[in-house]
């Protein structure tokens, strides 16, 4: 598993290059970080991570 440090940090700046409205900043969660985005459609992504949680990330070996 690959870690990222600064992720909220890396995250943002990659954000705020894509047509998304930010929801709110990223926030903590119990697994890590979290952030959602809401595109033109009225989708909401969210995208997380588990560097508080390693044991719940998926492996490249989960389909």
């Amino acid at each position: 598993m690959m870690r990222i440090l600064g992720f909220d940090k890396l995250l943002r700046r990659a954000a705020e290059s894509l047509p998304l409205a930010s929801l709110a900043p990223p926030f903590p969660v119990r697994t890590g970080w979290a952030v959602e985005y809401a595109d033109a459609w009225g989708n909401v992504i969210g995208l997380t991570d588990d560097t508080r949680a390693p044991a719940l990330a998926r492996t490249e070996e989960e389909p």
